[in-house]
């Protein structure tokens, strides 16, 4: 946990390799590996290490199919590597497993604008100004 602690500071530092190595280190010995592999794509990603944050989002979701963030993710960069159908895939999973916020719909929204897929597009779109005003009332 201390490792896993200690990375997350040096990520609010942008000390991104050192957090990197600390949750490589929490790797070894945590329980609940799904999230951190998950904190280690973060710093991935902040050091341009892509293949390598996708290999940490894989092995999240390996360990936990459900991890809402990391299908999240994982889609986002999927769509900015070109994978476009891998992104929709994850997009579509990443709602089925209950992360219908607002920024998963307009994601997936986007992903069928990419694909000419218009009328999903509205939908998708629809369903994130919807969840955007179920969230806001909430409030």
């Amino acid at each position: 946990m201390a490792y896993y602690n200690r990375a997350l500071a040096y990520r609010l530092l942008s000390r991104e390799s050192e957090a990197e190595s600390d949750l490589t280190k929490a790797m070894d010995m945590a329980t609940d590996r799904s999230h951190v592999a998950f904190a280690r794509t973060q710093s991935r990603k902040a050091v341009g290490d892509t293949d390598g944050a996708l290999e940490d989002l894989d092995l999240a979701i390996g360990i936990d199919p459900k991890l809402k963030e990391a299908l999240f993710h994982r889609s986002f960069l999927k769509k900015m590597l070109g994978d476009k159908l891998g992104a929709l895939k994850d997009a579509d999973l990443a709602i089925a497993a209950g992360k219908k916020n607002h920024e998963v719909w307009n994601h997936r929204a986007n992903l069928h604008l990419l694909f000419g897929d218009y009328n999903k597009a509205i939908e998708d779109y629809t369903g994130h100004i919807l969840s955007r005003q179920l969230r806001d009332s909430a409030l």
